[in-house]
């Protein structure tokens, strides 16, 4: 008790010195009031620009599949009820991402192919009749780019994917910025408050690229689709009736995932199978896929075997235009690693996709090799990885 009362006398004694002094004391005060913590915020806006071809063949503004920045909720991608034969449409899609960095992802899946019945021209060629058996998937080609805003298909701008609406909208995530790619260049996730854009163009037959000049000024106003064309064409002459009244519908989705803390991030991740013996390829034999080397290729002799595309058409006619200049035979014979050999490995590839039984169609070889160039030496090793197997050609 002796302490406490010491200690109790000493307090009061400095009271009052300090009630009754007149000079100045040294002093501090530190203070924390109000400590929060509160979650961030991922949330992805999208608006799109659409432009479609109108019954007298001239591309105009769609307002039905166009809209302002909102949720998707409600809005399509793709309503379009009376398509001709070398019809063509463009969209541009803008991201918007804010406050928080994001990975980004894209999913298109087909849910039905309706036949709507067979009128007279159409029962002459098509033997299937079932409600879900039309053929407008198989004539419906897309390609889709980074774009820079202004709903056009310019020069030097990367398309990232493309093929046949069967081929390509198979439920499969798309990356568009994760862990080891961004189709809008570099390495990086989607920046919160910044607007990203992908262009979309589509085509009722054959699409032919045809980028018009780049700009460098993105949307200005005056200088979309109306003014300057979208980059493509579209040829409708081979369709023929098989696909009169046939339809296509499908799910069009994008997720964004936050890419801070999550270093690894993946769009595409392979599922663990949990099924039945034989389901996982645990006890089932897989057929052997085939391969035939580069250097079988190139050669003349072999020539007669190349399928869907010729030894002397350009190289940019098909992909990124990495080999300005040269055809698809000389980039099969360039010698050297880096991209050197990713060209004569995707060549390779693209005609073992089309002549024997490869385990990538032509569509994907053309949208692996786009989504690495330009790229990094391990990215286009992992490329290559895929492209080359055994050999064991079955073709003479």
């Amino acid at each position: 008790m002796k302490n406490i009362i010491l200690s109790i006398s000493s307090i009061v004694f400095a009271v009052a010195v300090l009630a009754g002094g007149t000079g100045a004391f040294l002093k501090d005060s530190e203070s924390s009031t109000g400590n929060t913590f509160a979650s961030g915020v991922i949330d992805l806006k999208i608006d799109n620009e659409s432009y479609v071809t109108d019954n007298n063949g001239k591309l105009v503004f769609s307002p039905l599949t166009s809209w302002a920045l909102s949720n998707l909720e409600g809005k399509l991608f793709f309503n379009f009820l009376d398509l001709k034969p070398g019809d063509i449409g463009e969209d541009t899609i803008s991201l918007h991402v804010n406050n928080n960095n994001a990975w980004a992802c894209m999913n298109v899946k087909i849910t039905s192919t309706p036949e709507n019945g067979q009128p007279e021209p159409e029962a002459l060629v098509d033997e299937t009749i079932g409600e879900n058996e039309g053929e407008l998937q198989d004539h419906l080609y897309f390609a889709f780019w980074a774009d820079d805003g202004d709903n056009v298909y310019e020069k030097y701008e990367k398309i990232w994917k493309e093929g046949l609406s069967k081929e390509i909208f198979n439920g499969e995530n798309w990356t568009l910025a994760d862990s080891q790619l961004n189709i809008w260049g570099g390495d990086d996730p989607l920046i919160g408050n910044t607007t990203k854009y992908i262009g979309k163009a589509w085509c009722f037959g054959e699409l032919t690229k045809t980028p018009v000049k780049q700009d460098g000024q993105g949307k200005t106003g005056n200088n979309g689709p109306l003014v300057r064309g979208t980059g493509f064409s579209c040829a409708g002459q081979e369709v023929g009736n098989i696909v009169q009244s046939d339809g296509i519908k499908a799910d069009v989705s994008f997720s964004v995932v936050q890419s801070r803390s999550n270093n690894e991030f993946l769009c595409r991740v392979e599922e663990e199978c949990t099924g039945g013996p034989g389901d996982c390829g645990g006890e089932e034999e897989e057929e052997e896929a085939q391969y035939c080397s580069p250097g079988y290729w190139k050669q003349g002799q072999h020539f007669d075997s190349w399928a869907g595309y010729s030894p002397n058409q350009q190289f940019s006619s098909v992909f990124e235009n990495a080999f300005p200049g040269k055809t698809l035979v000389q980039v099969l014979s360039q010698g050297g690693g880096g991209l050197n050999k990713l060209g004569r490995s995707t060549v390779g590839a693209l005609m073992n996709a089309g002549s024997v039984d490869f385990p990538y169609t032509q569509a994907a070889v053309i949208n692996m090799f786009n989504s690495v160039y330009p790229g990094s030496a391990s990215a286009y090793e992992e490329v290559i990885s895929k492209f080359e197997l055994a050999e064991n050609c079955p073709l003479n």
